[in-house]
């Protein structure tokens, strides 16, 4: 991979320098300074205007300190035989409480003249992200957890001296009198389209060539991080503490740096629980909640332009004209990927089904949706303040098991409006058994009819698939898969031929009988008794 051997580790200095790959010869780019000084004079305005200018200054300042940007002389910009480019700096906002800069400068690589852009000539390289969805189950197995936040992730990676020119930046801190000073960029940076897939390799690089401190954190640094955020934990606090410590260690030899580590049974000052890949985490009572809110505004630099709305004032605070975008909104705006509150969750997406049908299809973005409609959503919205306070442990292990190894129960149904999967680790426990939620999905049904055994079978596919994911990402290994579903018909269809029925049953009962024992794992119970059915009624 280009981005691969682009790469080089200076051990004694312990830095990683990156070459960027180009698509297409670098001279194509023309010296663009009058196109940067006129972005310059703009941005400054707009700071101004915002009172944003000093908050501006010291991150770009703070930057400068860092070493990210460094001062060009008159003799070294003359010097210069490469290909030059100006590239803008632009802010953006984090709404985060915890967020360390709120304020952040994010380069504009993407900025064209005469044709190009940097972005326009630079290979993106491989998604190196890993799996969110992976990453969430995971940080679940371990007793003791911890999050740990890579510092100025991209940062860290130094740039190679024609990359550094290729994106020079000019500044002079808001004073028009001033002629603009020119710094080049000298490390990766957020906004060059390989960036994200650079500072990942370089990552797990290091995990690699440093493994041997311990082999357990370079894993954990290599499968459990997502972008600059790393899950993991421990069987107990002090296993779980060495391994943070040696993670610290390993990413230090590649000039990496952990700024935080957050681990379970921590007491947070400030009362509120941490955000961990979209999920609200109180360390202190060890629990995972859904960050639930209603906010009406969209978004500029990043941040809402209206504060959210109170949940116990929804109902009063709702205008009477609720529009098709602000359905989608709301709705979009609550993130679950685990499927903790899948029977909740469906309701909203009914309601957007309803509104893509061919009623809801005639509706312009910025209309106002059916009164029926609206009073279904408000109502709906109404509850969320209810399930703000439902939480669920974060590990899915009991604090006291028998030694026995976990089952996994796996609930599927279907009706006309939706189907679902629910998926329980059961655990035997002192006196008897205990099961937890694991993860859930839900799809609502296809807007053109279709019969509700097919809907059941989709419910049935949907089980296998998260016992699939859950099996191969979640590090515990089950004794046994028990699948449970209502439906007769779902039952004789997957103890029949694959290739005695149709297309689009005979697919999906053959991916069923090859993700599971149909004749040992399938089992009928009665509806009252399907917990799955709860989603879809």
């Amino acid at each position: 991979m280009e981005i691969e051997k682009g790469l080089t580790l200076d051990t004694v200095e312990k830095k990683w320098t990156a070459a960027y790959p180009y698509k297409v010869d670098p001279s194509v780019l023309k010296d663009n300074y009058g196109q940067a000084y006129a972005c310059l004079v703009k941005t400054e305005k707009r700071l101004i205007k915002s009172g944003q200018l000093d908050a501006f200054n010291a991150q770009f300042e703070d930057t400068v300190s860092r070493g990210v940007f460094r001062k060009l002389v008159e003799e070294e910009k003359k010097s210069y035989a490469g290909p030059v480019n100006y590239i803008t700096i632009v802010e953006a906002f984090k709404s985060d409480p915890h967020a360390t800069t709120p304020l952040r400068l994010c380069m504009n690589s993407s900025m064209k003249f005469a044709g190009y852009s940097l972005n326009d000539i630079l290979m993106k390289g491989p998604s190196a992200l890993n799996d969110l969805f992976s990453v969430s189950m995971g940080f679940r197995k371990f007793k003791v957890g911890f999050v740990k936040d890579l510092s100025k992730f991209y940062q860290s990676v130094a740039a190679s001296e024609r990359d550094q020119h290729l994106r020079r930046v000019i500044w002079r801190g808001g004073d028009a009198k001033d002629d603009p000073a020119v710094y080049v960029t000298t490390t990766v940076n957020f906004g060059d389209k390989p960036a994200g897939c650079v500072a990942q390799v370089a990552v797990r690089e290091t995990a690699d060539l440093y493994q041997h401190i311990d082999p357990v954190g370079a894993e954990l640094i290599k499968n459990n991080t997502y972008c600059d955020d790393t899950l993991g934990g421990g069987d107990d606090k002090d296993g779980a503490l060495m391994i943070s410590n040696n993670m610290n260690n390993i990413v230090s030899m590649g000039g990496f740096k952990y700024k935080n580590t957050i681990m379970s049974g921590d007491v947070q000052e400030d009362g509120k629980p941490r955000k961990v890949l979209g999920l609200n985490w109180d360390t202190g009572a060890d629990t995972l909640a859904i960050d639930v809110k209603v906010n009406l505004s969209g978004k500029k630099k990043g941040l809402r332009e209206l504060p959210d709305v109170a949940l116990d004032e929804v109902a009063d605070m709702m205008p009477k004209e609720i529009t098709k975008r602000v359905v989608w909104r709301i709705v979009l705006g609550q993130f679950d990927l685990l499927g903790l509150t899948s029977v909740f969750m469906i309701r909203l997406k009914l309601i957007m089904r309803d509104l893509s049908g061919e009623s809801g299809r005639k509706l312009e973005w910025d209309q106002p949706i059916p009164s029926e409609i609206r009073e279904r959503f408000v109502s709906v919205l109404s509850m969320l303040k209810e399930l703000r306070k439902i939480s669920f442990p974060r590990c899915i292990k009991p604090d006291k098991t028998r030694d026995e190894e976990p089952e996994l129960l796996m609930f599927g149904d279907g009706s006309k409006s939706a189907f679902c999967t629910l998926a329980y680790a059961r655990w035997a426990v002192p006196g008897g058994f205990e099961c937890r939620l694991i993860s859930g999905k839900t799809r609502v049904a296809p807007l053109r009819k279709i019969s509700i055994p097919r809907i059941e079978l989709l419910g049935a596919v949907a089980c296998v698939r998260l016992a699939e994911k859950i099996t191969e990402n979640l590090g515990i290994k089950f004794c046994r898969r028990y699948f449970f579903t209502d439906s007769s018909a779902v039952l004789g269809m997957i103890r029949g031929e694959s290739a005695a029925f149709q297309e689009f049953t005979g697919t999906r009962v053959s991916e069923i009988k090859t993700k599971s024992d149909v004749e040992k794992e399938w089992f009928w119970i009665p509806g009252t008794e399907n917990i799955s059915d709860l989603t879809d009624s």
